[in-house]
């Protein structure tokens, strides 16, 4: 839920824009230490999440916990992440309405989208 909290936040929809026109400028400079300072301790937790034993002997051998954890990501903060950043949508959810995104997202990501 705090990952999801922190997308919503117009900041890191401002930061997000910044970093589109700006991070690939001077060889990625900007792009990569935002990617270091950033991006990869968000994913770090979530890489160190699916990596863990009782976890990682329930996913598809196949798919690596750093797999995992990106996609995971992208299914919690879609659709509403590209669409502030490209369309200037704010995200006015309220907090039941992000719990239950959270919750759907959660349950989409472990089981799919097909009706059980």
């Amino acid at each position: 839920m705090i990952f999801f909290d922190i997308i919503c936040e117009k900041k890191t929809t401002l930061i997000s824009r910044v970093m589109m026109s700006e991070g690939a400028k001077n060889d990625g400079l900007l792009g990569k230490e935002f990617l270091d300072q950033i991006l990869s301790k968000i994913d770090k937790i979530l890489i160190d999440f699916f990596e863990r034993e009782d976890i990682r002997i329930q996913l598809n051998p196949c798919i690596s916990p750093y797999v995992a954890a990106k996609a995971f990501a992208a299914v919690v903060r879609e659709p509403y992440h590209y669409n502030a950043i490209l369309l200037n949508e704010d995200i006015t959810l309220s907090a039941e309405e992000r719990k239950e995104h959270v919750k759907t997202r959660i349950d989409m990501f472990l089981h799919g989208v097909k009706k059980r």
